[in-house]
């Protein structure tokens, strides 16, 4: 095994990193991710490595980012290229950093963590599949029933470029108005370009209405923002007519409500998925945060529960009057939740339907599960 070094990467770590990167996932990482790995950006101090003679073995990313919702600020750590070298597997290399990463995460004070990955792998770590996330299948067929032949719908979109400078920065305004977004630091367009998917911006009759983002097939729609919601018929016909494909799905946040709407009129079939494996480090803020998302979209029915999740926190959630709150608390509990199980109860979209054997009244049980949701762009 020789000299093992347990740090985080540096800059002169760069080439090396995404060379390992690379070599483990079979992709290019530069371009998947260009906002993470383009040698500008110097994320590189954000990689907890292990090193083996002076050579990558293993890594794993801990992106700082924030998220607002309702203009609230929130914490969030993106986890990404967790690998281990395959002749270094079965050494605790990947278990050694992950621990890093969580207890750093938890020194910095960090409100949320997302990932991508396996379930029970990453259980371990207190990552759950969570959040709900609506899709929604639209077909040629569809728009014919319901249009007949009549394709003129006065929209247009035109791919995105990176030089179209005056063009991103009111795509990104546009974005930063959204009652949730994640703050897109750096190059706009390079975090649109995230996991080789393609922007476009949208023109009704020649004036800038939006935007949307789809993969390069153009059969997944990943994400949609525009100036006025109730154009979203006119884009999604739109879309369908004019990229080429016969069928597309189209991702929507929970809050997205005019989108949902119209999509579950039109759409062949629907389902309601999980967004990503999410650890909540801090409850009473992300809670809090939620709760008021959700009372943007729908009215909260009054009531109080107050909650231990163990080993984490103690709260207390209230609705007054349609008002929300979430506080800690420190006297005796309703409801107490090991970690995981707290995190389905709050954020699957399984809590709708079912009740995880906690015994409470159906207004409190009527506001969950919350708009946990962070966008395909903004993964890691």
């Amino acid at each position: 095994m020789g000299n093992v070094e347990y740090t985080k990467a540096v800059f002169a770590d760069h080439e090396d990193l995404v060379d390992f990167g690379n070599y483990v996932f079979k992709v290019d990482f530069i371009e998947l991710l260009p906002k993470l790995y383009k040698p500008e950006y110097k994320k590189d101090p954000d990689h907890y490595i292990v090193k083996e003679n002076g050579k990558i073995k293993a890594a794993v990313g801990s992106y700082p980012m924030e998220m607002r919702v309702c203009g609230r600020p929130l914490k969030v750590a993106g986890i990404g290229m967790v690998s281990v070298h395959p002749y270094s597997r079965r050494k605790g290399y990947m278990r050694a950093l992950m621990d890093r990463a969580m207890e750093d995460m938890k020194k910095n004070q960090v409100d949320l963590a997302c990932l991508g990955g396996l379930r029970q792998r990453y259980a371990y770590y207190s990552f759950e599949p969570c959040g709900p996330e609506l899709e929604f299948h639209v077909t040629m067929q569809n728009l014919r029933y319901v249009y007949g032949d009549d394709r003129e719908t006065g929209v247009t979109l035109s791919k995105v470029e990176a030089g179209d400078t005056e063009l991103l920065e009111k795509m990104k305004e546009l974005h930063d108005k959204q009652p949730s977004y994640v703050v897109r630091e750096g190059n706009f367009y390079d975090v649109l370009k995230s996991w080789c998917n393609v922007p476009y911006a949208v023109y009704e009759k020649g004036e800038f209405i939006g935007y949307a983002v789809t993969d390069g097939n153009c059969r997944n729609v990943f994400e949609i923002v525009l100036k006025e919601e109730k154009a979203i018929e006119k884009v999604v016909r739109a879309i369908l007519y004019s990229l080429g494909s016969d069928s597309v799905n189209f991702h929507c946040a929970p809050w997205q409500q005019s989108f949902i709407g119209y999509l579950e009129s039109v759409a062949e079939r629907h389902l309601v998925a999980l967004n990503s494996n999410f650890t909540v480090l801090n409850y009473v803020n992300v809670l809090d945060a939620l709760m008021e998302l959700k009372s943007t979209y729908g009215k909260l029915a009054d009531g109080e529960l107050t909650v231990c999740v163990q080993d984490v926190q103690c709260f207390k959630i209230s609705v007054k009057d349609g008002k929300p709150s979430v506080k800690e608390y420190d006297g005796k509990c309703d409801v107490t939740l090991p970690h995981l199980k707290a995190m389905r109860f709050f954020f699957a979209p399984a809590a709708a339907f079912y009740d995880y054997g906690v015994d409470i009244s159906p207004e409190v049980r009527s506001w969950f599960p919350l708009p946990l949701f962070y966008p395909k762009q903004d993964m890691v």
